[in-house]
Protein backbone atom coordinates (compact mmCIF):
# COMPACT_ATOMS: atom_id res chain seq x y z
CA UNK A 1 0.00 0.00 0.00
CA UNK A 2 0.99 3.72 -0.63
CA UNK A 3 1.16 5.79 1.85
CA UNK A 4 -1.65 7.86 -0.58
CA UNK A 5 -3.72 4.95 -0.07
CA UNK A 6 -3.65 4.66 3.48
CA UNK A 7 -4.42 8.58 3.79
CA UNK A 8 -7.46 8.04 1.43
CA UNK A 9 -8.41 4.70 3.87
CA UNK A 10 -7.71 6.96 7.05
CA UNK A 11 -8.88 10.59 5.67
CA UNK A 12 -5.94 12.28 7.19
CA UNK A 13 -3.11 14.28 5.84
CA UNK A 14 -0.45 12.03 4.26
CA UNK A 15 2.62 13.71 6.34
CA UNK A 16 0.50 12.58 9.09
CA UNK A 17 -0.12 9.08 7.43
CA UNK A 18 3.42 8.51 6.78
CA UNK A 19 4.33 9.01 10.46
CA UNK A 20 1.66 6.61 11.70
CA UNK A 21 2.95 4.00 8.43
CA UNK A 22 6.52 4.42 9.92
CA UNK A 23 5.34 3.91 13.38
CA UNK A 24 4.20 0.66 12.55
CA UNK A 25 7.24 0.01 11.00
CA UNK A 26 9.67 0.16 14.40
CA UNK A 27 6.92 -1.96 15.70
CA UNK A 28 7.53 -4.44 13.50
CA UNK A 29 3.87 -4.48 12.09
CA UNK A 30 4.43 -3.57 8.67
CA UNK A 31 7.51 -3.67 6.84
CA UNK A 32 8.80 -0.37 4.35
CA UNK A 33 9.64 -3.03 1.97
CA UNK A 34 10.28 0.10 -0.95
CA UNK A 35 10.58 3.64 -0.01
CA UNK A 36 6.68 4.96 1.11
CA UNK A 37 5.46 1.73 0.39
CA UNK A 38 4.09 -0.49 3.05
CA UNK A 39 2.87 -3.97 3.81
CA UNK A 40 2.13 -6.55 6.12
CA UNK A 41 2.85 -10.24 7.09
CA UNK A 42 -0.39 -12.60 6.33
CA UNK A 43 -0.45 -13.53 10.35
CA UNK A 44 -0.86 -9.43 10.97
CA UNK A 45 -3.18 -8.96 8.31
CA UNK A 46 -4.92 -12.14 9.53
CA UNK A 47 -5.19 -10.67 13.46
CA UNK A 48 -5.65 -7.15 12.07
CA UNK A 49 -8.99 -8.52 10.32
CA UNK A 50 -10.14 -9.97 13.42
CA UNK A 51 -9.68 -6.20 15.07
CA UNK A 52 -13.31 -4.75 16.12
CA UNK A 53 -14.55 -1.75 14.31
CA UNK A 54 -16.56 0.93 16.29
CA UNK A 55 -19.48 0.43 13.75
CA UNK A 56 -19.81 -1.15 10.17
CA UNK A 57 -20.46 2.01 8.92
CA UNK A 58 -16.77 3.40 9.65
CA UNK A 59 -15.79 0.24 8.03
CA UNK A 60 -17.91 1.19 4.90
CA UNK A 61 -16.80 4.68 4.70
CA UNK A 62 -13.21 3.71 5.00
CA UNK A 63 -13.58 0.78 2.14
CA UNK A 64 -15.19 3.56 0.11
CA UNK A 65 -12.43 5.91 0.49
CA UNK A 66 -9.76 3.24 -0.58
CA UNK A 67 -11.64 2.43 -3.44
CA UNK A 68 -11.86 6.32 -4.29
CA UNK A 69 -8.71 6.93 -4.16
CA UNK A 70 -7.82 3.20 -6.11
CA UNK A 71 -10.31 4.37 -8.68
CA UNK A 72 -9.55 7.60 -9.70
CA UNK A 73 -5.54 7.35 -9.89
CA UNK A 74 -6.08 4.26 -12.09
CA UNK A 75 -8.42 6.21 -14.33
CA UNK A 76 -6.02 9.37 -14.87
CA UNK A 77 -3.50 6.69 -15.31
CA UNK A 78 -5.30 4.62 -18.05
CA UNK A 79 -5.91 8.18 -20.05
CA UNK A 80 -2.13 9.03 -19.51
CA UNK A 81 -0.91 5.86 -20.91
CA UNK A 82 -4.05 5.28 -23.04
CA UNK A 83 -4.85 7.83 -25.14
CA UNK A 84 -7.29 7.05 -27.63
CA UNK A 85 -9.57 6.02 -25.24
CA UNK A 86 -12.69 8.10 -24.11
CA UNK A 87 -13.26 8.70 -20.76
CA UNK A 88 -15.81 7.55 -18.76
CA UNK A 89 -17.67 9.25 -15.93
CA UNK A 90 -16.58 9.21 -12.21
CA UNK A 91 -18.55 10.22 -8.73
CA UNK A 92 -16.81 12.56 -6.76
CA UNK A 93 -14.36 11.30 -4.50
CA UNK A 94 -15.67 11.05 -0.85
CA UNK A 95 -14.31 13.81 1.62
CA UNK A 96 -10.31 13.04 2.45
CA UNK A 97 -9.73 11.03 -0.72
CA UNK A 98 -5.82 11.91 -1.84
CA UNK A 99 -6.81 12.09 -5.59
CA UNK A 100 -3.72 13.45 -7.96
CA UNK A 101 -2.36 12.02 -10.98
CA UNK A 102 0.07 8.77 -10.45
CA UNK A 103 3.66 9.82 -10.57
CA UNK A 104 6.79 10.15 -11.96
CA UNK A 105 5.32 8.20 -14.46
CA UNK A 106 2.39 6.54 -15.36
CA UNK A 107 3.31 3.57 -16.94
CA UNK A 108 5.72 2.90 -14.05
CA UNK A 109 2.68 3.34 -12.03
CA UNK A 110 0.57 0.45 -13.75
CA UNK A 111 3.11 -1.87 -13.32
CA UNK A 112 3.81 -1.37 -9.65
CA UNK A 113 0.20 -0.77 -8.63
CA UNK A 114 -1.81 -3.24 -10.42
CA UNK A 115 -1.63 -6.33 -8.11
CA UNK A 116 -3.15 -3.83 -5.06
CA UNK A 117 -5.83 -2.50 -8.38
CA UNK A 118 -6.54 -6.19 -8.47
CA UNK A 119 -7.19 -6.73 -5.18
CA UNK A 120 -9.49 -3.77 -4.90
CA UNK A 121 -11.30 -4.58 -7.66
CA UNK A 122 -11.57 -7.99 -5.90
CA UNK A 123 -12.75 -6.02 -2.72
CA UNK A 124 -15.14 -3.72 -4.42
CA UNK A 125 -16.91 -7.12 -5.28
CA UNK A 126 -17.25 -8.42 -2.54
CA UNK A 127 -18.59 -5.44 -0.55
CA UNK A 128 -21.35 -4.49 -3.07
CA UNK A 129 -19.13 -1.51 -4.21
CA UNK A 130 -20.86 -1.68 -8.04
CA UNK A 131 -20.10 1.15 -9.37
CA UNK A 132 -16.15 1.02 -8.54
CA UNK A 133 -16.07 -2.57 -9.38
CA UNK A 134 -17.41 -2.24 -13.28
CA UNK A 135 -15.24 1.45 -13.33
CA UNK A 136 -12.40 -0.03 -12.32
CA UNK A 137 -12.28 -3.26 -14.64
CA UNK A 138 -12.53 -0.63 -17.44
CA UNK A 139 -9.50 1.53 -15.70
CA UNK A 140 -7.77 -2.00 -15.76
CA UNK A 141 -8.35 -3.41 -19.07
CA UNK A 142 -5.83 -2.16 -21.51
CA UNK A 143 -2.71 -2.71 -19.49
CA UNK A 144 -3.48 -6.18 -18.22
CA UNK A 145 -4.18 -7.15 -21.96
CA UNK A 146 -0.48 -5.05 -23.09
CA UNK A 147 1.06 -6.85 -20.61
CA UNK A 148 -0.15 -10.86 -21.13
CA UNK A 149 -1.91 -11.01 -18.11
CA UNK A 150 -5.12 -12.34 -20.12
CA UNK A 151 -6.55 -13.91 -17.07
CA UNK A 152 -6.76 -11.47 -14.91
CA UNK A 153 -8.16 -9.60 -17.74
CA UNK A 154 -10.65 -12.13 -18.03
CA UNK A 155 -11.53 -12.47 -14.10
CA UNK A 156 -11.88 -8.71 -13.44
CA UNK A 157 -14.09 -8.08 -16.62
CA UNK A 158 -16.15 -10.97 -15.66
CA UNK A 159 -16.32 -9.62 -11.80
CA UNK A 160 -17.25 -5.91 -13.41
CA UNK A 161 -19.79 -7.41 -16.09
CA UNK A 162 -21.20 -9.07 -12.67
CA UNK A 163 -21.58 -5.86 -11.34
CA UNK A 164 -23.31 -3.73 -13.98
CA UNK A 165 -25.97 -6.28 -14.05
CA UNK A 166 -26.29 -6.14 -10.75
CA UNK A 167 -26.91 -2.31 -11.23
CA UNK A 168 -28.85 -2.71 -14.27
CA UNK A 169 -26.64 -0.77 -16.02
CA UNK A 170 -26.44 -1.58 -19.73
CA UNK A 171 -23.82 1.72 -20.60
CA UNK A 172 -21.71 -0.09 -17.84
CA UNK A 173 -22.47 -3.77 -19.45
CA UNK A 174 -21.16 -2.47 -22.79
CA UNK A 175 -17.89 -1.56 -21.15
CA UNK A 176 -17.40 -4.74 -19.97
CA UNK A 177 -18.18 -6.84 -22.91
CA UNK A 178 -15.79 -4.36 -24.96
CA UNK A 179 -12.95 -6.18 -21.85
CA UNK A 180 -14.14 -9.63 -22.27
CA UNK A 181 -14.04 -9.39 -26.06
CA UNK A 182 -10.06 -8.38 -25.35
CA UNK A 183 -9.77 -11.13 -23.19
CA UNK A 184 -11.30 -13.73 -25.59
CA UNK A 185 -9.15 -12.70 -28.97
CA UNK A 186 -5.69 -12.61 -26.81
CA UNK A 187 -7.11 -16.40 -25.34
CA UNK A 188 -7.49 -16.82 -29.51
CA UNK A 189 -11.49 -17.39 -29.25
CA UNK A 190 -12.19 -14.87 -32.16
CA UNK A 191 -15.61 -15.95 -32.44
CA UNK A 192 -16.44 -15.51 -28.63
CA UNK A 193 -14.45 -12.40 -29.08
CA UNK A 194 -17.03 -11.32 -31.91
CA UNK A 195 -20.27 -11.94 -30.32
CA UNK A 196 -19.00 -9.82 -26.75
CA UNK A 197 -18.23 -6.91 -29.40
CA UNK A 198 -21.60 -6.92 -31.10
CA UNK A 199 -23.31 -6.70 -27.64
CA UNK A 200 -20.98 -3.80 -26.62
CA UNK A 201 -21.80 -2.44 -29.90
CA UNK A 202 -25.66 -2.35 -29.14
CA UNK A 203 -25.41 -1.48 -25.84
CA UNK A 204 -23.14 1.91 -27.02
CA UNK A 205 -25.71 2.21 -30.08
CA UNK A 206 -28.49 2.74 -27.56
CA UNK A 207 -27.19 4.19 -25.03
CA UNK A 208 -26.14 7.11 -27.71
CA UNK A 209 -22.05 6.53 -26.50
CA UNK A 210 -20.54 7.76 -30.17
CA UNK A 211 -17.21 7.65 -29.01
CA UNK A 212 -17.54 4.24 -27.09
CA UNK A 213 -18.84 2.71 -30.03
CA UNK A 214 -16.27 4.10 -32.46
CA UNK A 215 -13.45 2.52 -29.91
CA UNK A 216 -15.46 -0.79 -30.17
CA UNK A 217 -14.90 -0.70 -34.06
CA UNK A 218 -11.56 0.18 -33.42
CA UNK A 219 -11.01 -3.60 -31.43
CA UNK A 220 -13.59 -4.96 -33.63
CA UNK A 221 -11.00 -4.24 -36.75
CA UNK A 222 -7.74 -5.75 -34.36
CA UNK A 223 -9.89 -9.18 -34.21
CA UNK A 224 -10.61 -9.41 -37.54
CA UNK A 225 -6.67 -8.85 -38.24
CA UNK A 226 -6.18 -11.49 -35.67
CA UNK A 227 -8.47 -13.97 -37.37
CA UNK A 228 -7.22 -13.19 -40.67
CA UNK A 229 -9.79 -11.50 -42.71
CA UNK A 230 -8.34 -8.88 -43.83
CA UNK A 231 -10.25 -7.51 -46.51
CA UNK A 232 -13.08 -6.42 -43.87
CA UNK A 233 -10.46 -5.15 -41.53
CA UNK A 234 -9.47 -2.53 -43.55
CA UNK A 235 -13.20 -1.37 -44.65
CA UNK A 236 -14.04 -1.19 -41.60
CA UNK A 237 -10.40 0.47 -40.14
CA UNK A 238 -11.56 3.09 -43.61
CA UNK A 239 -14.69 4.12 -41.78
CA UNK A 240 -13.41 4.38 -38.41
CA UNK A 241 -10.90 6.70 -40.03
CA UNK A 242 -13.67 9.00 -41.47
CA UNK A 243 -15.40 9.38 -38.08
CA UNK A 244 -12.21 11.68 -36.94
CA UNK A 245 -11.63 13.93 -39.69
CA UNK A 246 -8.40 16.52 -39.79
CA UNK A 247 -8.08 18.96 -36.82
CA UNK A 248 -10.34 16.27 -34.44
CA UNK A 249 -9.61 14.48 -31.68
CA UNK A 250 -5.65 14.09 -32.18
CA UNK A 251 -4.97 10.50 -30.37
CA UNK A 252 -8.40 9.00 -31.67
CA UNK A 253 -7.56 10.12 -35.03
CA UNK A 254 -3.84 9.01 -34.74
CA UNK A 255 -5.03 5.45 -33.46
CA UNK A 256 -7.12 5.26 -36.83
CA UNK A 257 -4.68 6.33 -39.35
CA UNK A 258 -2.52 3.26 -37.66
CA UNK A 259 -4.83 0.86 -38.21
CA UNK A 260 -5.73 1.64 -41.76
CA UNK A 261 -1.79 1.65 -42.21
CA UNK A 262 -1.86 -2.05 -40.34
CA UNK A 263 -4.48 -3.03 -42.41
CA UNK A 264 -3.17 -2.34 -45.73
CA UNK A 265 0.32 -3.53 -44.67
CA UNK A 266 -1.54 -6.95 -44.36
CA UNK A 267 -2.66 -6.81 -47.87
CA UNK A 268 0.40 -5.37 -49.23
CA UNK A 269 -0.59 -2.07 -49.63
CA UNK A 270 3.31 -0.68 -48.43
CA UNK A 271 2.80 2.53 -50.36
CA UNK A 272 -0.49 3.88 -48.67
CA UNK A 273 0.54 2.22 -45.51
CA UNK A 274 3.65 4.56 -45.14
CA UNK A 275 1.82 7.51 -45.80
CA UNK A 276 -1.30 6.91 -43.03
CA UNK A 277 1.55 5.67 -40.68
CA UNK A 278 3.78 8.74 -41.09
CA UNK A 279 0.60 10.58 -40.32
CA UNK A 280 -0.11 8.75 -37.16
CA UNK A 281 3.41 9.72 -35.78
CA UNK A 282 2.99 13.67 -36.57
CA UNK A 283 0.10 13.59 -33.56
CA UNK A 284 3.06 13.65 -31.62
CA UNK A 285 1.74 14.35 -28.25
CA UNK A 286 -1.47 12.97 -29.04
CA UNK A 287 -0.09 9.58 -28.85
CA UNK A 288 0.22 7.64 -25.86
CA UNK A 289 3.66 5.19 -25.03
CA UNK A 290 1.82 2.05 -26.67
CA UNK A 291 0.52 3.91 -29.69
CA UNK A 292 3.36 5.80 -30.27
CA UNK A 293 5.27 2.43 -30.41
CA UNK A 294 2.46 0.56 -32.27
CA UNK A 295 3.05 2.82 -34.49
CA UNK A 296 6.92 3.01 -35.13
CA UNK A 297 6.37 -0.73 -35.52
CA UNK A 298 3.41 -0.11 -38.07
CA UNK A 299 5.77 2.70 -39.87
CA UNK A 300 8.69 0.12 -39.88
CA UNK A 301 6.72 -2.77 -41.46
CA UNK A 302 5.43 -0.41 -44.54
CA UNK A 303 9.33 0.78 -45.03
CA UNK A 304 10.69 -2.66 -44.48
CA UNK A 305 7.66 -4.27 -46.94
CA UNK A 306 8.78 -1.05 -49.39
CA UNK A 307 12.46 -2.62 -49.44
CA UNK A 308 13.89 0.69 -47.61
CA UNK A 309 16.06 -1.55 -44.59
CA UNK A 310 17.85 1.49 -43.00
CA UNK A 311 14.83 3.43 -42.05
CA UNK A 312 12.73 0.07 -40.71
CA UNK A 313 15.99 -0.47 -38.67
CA UNK A 314 15.43 2.48 -37.12
CA UNK A 315 11.38 2.52 -36.86
CA UNK A 316 11.84 -0.90 -35.01
CA UNK A 317 14.32 0.48 -33.09
CA UNK A 318 12.40 3.13 -31.92
CA UNK A 319 9.12 0.95 -31.12
CA UNK A 320 10.93 -1.62 -29.21
CA UNK A 321 12.84 1.35 -27.52
CA UNK A 322 9.41 2.28 -26.15
CA UNK A 323 7.79 -1.08 -25.32
CA UNK A 324 10.89 -1.65 -23.05
CA UNK A 325 9.89 1.91 -21.06
CA UNK A 326 6.53 0.70 -20.42
CA UNK A 327 7.80 -2.67 -19.07
CA UNK A 328 6.31 -4.74 -22.56
CA UNK A 329 8.66 -7.10 -23.36
CA UNK A 330 7.04 -9.63 -25.07
CA UNK A 331 5.97 -6.72 -27.72
CA UNK A 332 9.74 -5.42 -27.63
CA UNK A 333 10.93 -8.79 -28.26
CA UNK A 334 8.42 -8.83 -31.63
CA UNK A 335 9.89 -5.54 -32.46
CA UNK A 336 13.47 -7.02 -31.97
CA UNK A 337 12.95 -10.12 -33.77
CA UNK A 338 11.34 -7.86 -36.61
CA UNK A 339 14.47 -5.85 -36.45
CA UNK A 340 16.72 -9.00 -36.80
CA UNK A 341 14.48 -10.09 -40.10
CA UNK A 342 15.14 -6.59 -41.83
CA UNK A 343 19.22 -7.14 -41.01
CA UNK A 344 19.21 -10.51 -41.83
CA UNK A 345 17.17 -9.76 -45.06
CA UNK A 346 20.15 -6.90 -46.17
CA UNK A 347 22.79 -9.82 -45.50
CA UNK A 348 23.47 -7.83 -42.16
CA UNK A 349 23.73 -11.10 -40.56
CA UNK A 350 25.60 -10.54 -37.96
CA UNK A 351 23.29 -7.36 -36.67
CA UNK A 352 20.85 -9.50 -37.42
CA UNK A 353 21.99 -12.24 -34.73
CA UNK A 354 22.51 -9.48 -32.10
CA UNK A 355 18.82 -8.16 -32.78
CA UNK A 356 17.61 -11.83 -32.05
CA UNK A 357 19.56 -12.11 -28.89
CA UNK A 358 17.85 -8.67 -27.73
CA UNK A 359 14.90 -10.08 -28.67
CA UNK A 360 15.62 -13.57 -26.70
CA UNK A 361 16.48 -11.72 -23.21
CA UNK A 362 13.50 -9.17 -23.70
CA UNK A 363 11.26 -12.73 -23.98
CA UNK A 364 12.67 -14.21 -21.25
CA UNK A 365 12.10 -11.16 -19.05
CA UNK A 366 8.31 -11.98 -19.82
CA UNK A 367 5.45 -13.70 -18.22
CA UNK A 368 3.31 -13.01 -21.04
CA UNK A 369 1.80 -15.91 -22.73
CA UNK A 370 3.28 -14.46 -25.89
CA UNK A 371 7.10 -14.46 -24.95
CA UNK A 372 7.33 -18.52 -24.84
CA UNK A 373 6.18 -18.53 -28.67
CA UNK A 374 8.30 -15.52 -29.29
CA UNK A 375 11.36 -17.82 -27.58
CA UNK A 376 10.60 -20.83 -29.63
CA UNK A 377 10.30 -19.09 -32.98
CA UNK A 378 13.77 -17.24 -31.86
CA UNK A 379 15.38 -20.43 -31.71
CA UNK A 380 14.73 -21.52 -35.01
CA UNK A 381 15.99 -18.29 -36.21
CA UNK A 382 19.03 -19.06 -34.97
CA UNK A 383 19.97 -22.72 -35.71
Amino acid sequence: MSVAAAASMLALPEPHTRTLLRALVAAALLVEHRPGRFAAHDLVRAFAAGLPWSGDQERREAVHRLLDHCLHTACEAAMAVFTARPRIPLLPALPGVVVSAPSPDAATWFADEYPVLLAAHDLAHRDGFGGHAWRLAWALRDFLSRQGLWHHLQTSQQLGLAAAQRLGDRLAEAHCRRGLALAEANLGRYSAAREQLRQAAEGFDAAGAVKFLAETHRFQIWVLDCAGDHEPQLELAERLLETYPPGTAASYRASALNSVSWSEIRLGRFGPALAHARAALASGEGLGPYSLADTWHTLGSAQAGLGDHEAAELSFTRSAEVYLRVGAHALAAVALRTLGDVHRDAGRHDQADAAYRRALAAAGGSDDPRAAAISAELAVYRT
